[in-house]
């Protein structure tokens, strides 16, 4: 009776594990671009990124690594078209809403952690123009995440799931760009 049941029981062993007399033994580290998407997930950022930087505009280069805030639909067309192909990530929220607020630092470090993107923030009920601007992007719930590249939104996504937010912004980032 024994013998079947644990003849029915699967074990899940590593890839890159071989068992050598009854002990299992590593070969190697992981290639990078296994421990590139390992890293993407956790946040971590990766040595080998120097080797993807591309030439961007100085104003850009000064903006991205941080969330910028924005109030005016004008803002956002400049950014749009000074980023051109790469990823822009515009968060929607409010004052008084308690998610927005949680999300804020973990937007921050995702600013810092994906510095391929532009990451612009807007406070819909600051003042008449970002009202405007939240009613432009058709925002219904906050916070609310848009996701833009060329000038076109691509994506969107309303919550404050952080998990959730993360694999959206990998999914969306291209080739090259760095994870």
């Amino acid at each position: 009776m024994r013998s079947s049941l644990l003849s029915s029981v699967k074990v899940c062993v590593p890839k890159r594990a071989v068992f050598v007399q009854g002990r299992r033994k590593r070969l190697q580290k992981h290639p990078k671009e296994e421990r590139r998407k390992c890293n993407a997930f956790w946040g971590n950022k990766d040595k080998d990124d120097k080797k993807n930087k591309s030439v961007v505009d100085p104003l850009l280069k000064k903006l991205k690594g941080a969330v910028n805030e924005i109030e005016t639909e004008e803002e956002l067309n400049e950014y749009l078209a000074r980023n051109g192909e790469q990823m822009t990530v515009v968060k929607i929220a409010t004052s008084f809403c308690g998610p927005c607020k949680l999300m804020k630092p973990k937007f921050d470090l995702f600013a810092e952690n994906y510095s391929d993107a532009l990451f612009l923030y807007v406070l819909s009920d600051k003042n008449e123009k970002t009202k405007q601007l939240s009613d432009k992007l058709k925002v219904s719930e906050v916070p609310s995440f848009r996701f833009f590249r060329s000038g076109e939104q691509v994506w969107q996504y309303a919550g404050a799931n952080e998990k959730i937010l993360r694999m959206t912004i990998i999914d969306n980032l291209q080739d090259g760009e760095k994870r």
